[in-house]
């Protein structure tokens, strides 16, 4: 139960500030990437242990961003992608065997070319799909209403963090254009 409560903070911070909030969305990308793993590793284990688990993945993931950011980007990019087709894939009741690791393997490479070459709209959508996606995992629906939820969340957090400030247009994100939109 723990687990979903953190799922849906962290899917609502996602979907209202997942751009305005940086650090917040790469710490909760390595926090989720930790947690997920934690559960399934050490199942015999405490929630808590899990819960450590993914916060010191959320810090290494913080400071990997700060000393290597573009490198750091792409390790992010690559985990949201993949944890985004895991998820879109539940959601449809999709299990496809190795087919999903191959999937998994193409989306997280393309979440990390989004994320490296489209910097704030990626941003915009990999915040708000991902927060949909934690929102309309915690709501125990059946998968058509579950898929409704998700599409309008979807678009709900793009529109807001659109609304916030309107994101750069389509160029090529460098270093000192990542440092200026941290600040």
């Amino acid at each position: 139960m723990e687990f979903e409560v953190i799922r849906l903070l962290v899917g609502g911070g996602l979907i209202l500030f997942g751009r305005k909030l940086f650090w917040f969305f790469i710490g909760a990308a390595g926090f989720l990437g930790g947690l997920s793993a934690g559960q399934s590793l050490l199942d015999e284990k405490p929630f808590w242990y899990a819960f450590i688990m993914g916060a010191i993945c959320a810090v290494i993931l913080v400071m990997l961003v700060k000393l290597l950011k573009n490198i750091a980007f792409g390790i992010g990019g690559f985990i949201l992608g993949a944890y985004l087709a895991n998820g879109v894939l539940e959601i449809m009741g999709l299990e496809l065997g190795t087919l999903q690791w191959l999937i998994l393997i193409a989306a997280g490479a393309m979440g990390a070319g989004l994320l490296l070459t489209l910097f704030d709209w990626a941003l915009v959508i990999l915040s708000s799909t991902v927060g949909a996606l934690l929102i309309s995992q915690f709501i125990p629906l059946d998968p058509p209403a579950s898929q409704v939820i998700f599409i309008g969340l979807l678009i709900l957090g793009m529109m807001i963090q659109i609304r916030h400030e309107k994101p750069r247009g389509f160029q090529k994100t460098i270093p000192s254009q990542i440092d200026e939109s941290l600040s």
